[in-house]
């Protein structure tokens, strides 16, 4: 597991897009760098490059001995940037802004302030719009959102009164998956809070793979509960439990292998979470019609689904950060985490009645 977590460092996920393909951009880009942190080179070293470009170029050998030297200094100039610049502001050097991602900023800025100014759309950068940072912050509404997301998590796992409503006692066969439960959502938006405040290859490879663990996880709880409900036999606990589990952590072994050493690939990643939510859904409305359909808190589930769903269609709407600050993707975190409470009073409904039925010794309804 280690390893995998230092191999987050060196994925590198990048999608072209209109914005960073643009000349102004790129010219933005190259001039910026070499004016904010150009590495001051000895004299001896220039002095040496120039006596060795100097020479004469042999006869038949002229065009690509000319080609080379254009290519040497291409790639001199693109490690010529000062590795030591540091921003002036603390908070931007504690945000890990460099030289390089401070003038993709910039230009970025500037190029979004040009077409305004020429009445034209606004264009995205690198697969993502353009962002007003606040104090170092790349994504302020969504970063902020994906904390909030994650505080009912915490509280109903940290509170000992709720957590004991939820989870059950100790013997409970829901305790500790719930537990578990709360513990990875915990850490999955941590994630999405770090990604949306600075986004940088690890912290993006983090953010979609604890996502889709999330997921994976949501779906085997709701295969687990299920399985176990009155009426169904031990092979249905079984194959619920260490069937699909064995499976899921298999898939995430190969989901993992694939991203970090075949193709780190966004459209890939999210058929495999659709699926996921899918499944999640369905499984959920089919309990619901079948063996919990005399239970009335049964709509708490399915209610939360389904606004769930509703909220993610946001990101269909696609469109520009409004002020800079709040896109569809931001307004999806902002509308999802009012709703987690109702997902937690499910559980809380539903270990209660469960809790009730096992101390009675019950077999079914």
């Amino acid at each position: 597991m280690v390893q995998v977590l230092l191999l987050f460092t060196f994925v590198v996920h990048v999608q072209s897009s209109g914005g960073d393909r643009a000349g102004y951009y790129r010219r933005c880009l190259g001039e910026c760098a070499q004016k904010l942190c150009p590495l001051i080179e000895p004299e001896d070293s220039v002095a040496a490059g120039a006596n060795e470009n100097s020479g004469e170029v042999i006869e038949g050998e002229g065009e690509r001995k000319r080609e080379q030297q254009r290519s040497a200094s291409a790639r001199t100039k693109t490690q010529q940037l000062d590795p030591n610049w540091e921003h002036d502001d603390w908070w931007m050097r504690f945000m890990r802004w460099d030289c390089l991602s401070e003038c993709k900023y910039e230009c970025m800025q500037d190029y979004s302030l040009y077409r305004k100014t020429k009445n034209l759309p606004p264009e995205k950068f690198y697969g993502k719009w353009p962002f007003v940072r606040v104090m170092g912050v790349q994504e302020l509404f969504s970063s902020g959102a994906s904390f909030l997301n994650g505080v009912p998590h915490a509280v109903y796992l940290l509170t000992p009164r709720l957590r004991s409503m939820f989870s059950g006692e100790k013997g409970y066969y829901m305790r500790m998956p719930l537990l578990v439960f709360s513990m990875v959502a915990i850490n999955s938006w941590l994630w999405s809070t770090i990604f949306h405040a600075r986004d940088k290859p690890f912290t993006e490879a983090a953010d979609y793979f604890f996502a889709t663990m999330q997921l994976m996880y949501s779906m085997w709880l709701a295969a687990f509960r299920i399985g176990r409900s009155e009426g169904l036999g031990r092979w249905a606990r079984l194959l619920s439990g260490w069937g699909l589990g064995c499976g899921m952590v298999g898939f995430y072994c190969y989901y993992l292998n694939r991203m970090l050493f075949v193709l780190f690939d966004y459209g890939w990643h999210m058929k495999i979470n659709g699926v996921l939510v899918g499944a999640h859904f369905i499984s959920w409305i089919i309990w619901s019609l079948s063996l919990g359909k005399k239970r009335s808190y049964k709509w708490q589930a399915i209610g939360f689904l389904a606004m769930v769903l509703l909220a993610a269609s946001c990101e269909v709407f696609d469109f520009p950060p409004v002020w800079g600050l709040i896109d569809a993707h931001a307004t999806w975190h902002c509308l999802t985490a009012p709703m987690l409470p109702l997902w937690y009073q499910f559980w809380i409904e539903d270990t209660s009645f469960e809790m009730q039925r096992i101390s009675r010794g019950m077999k079914g309804k």
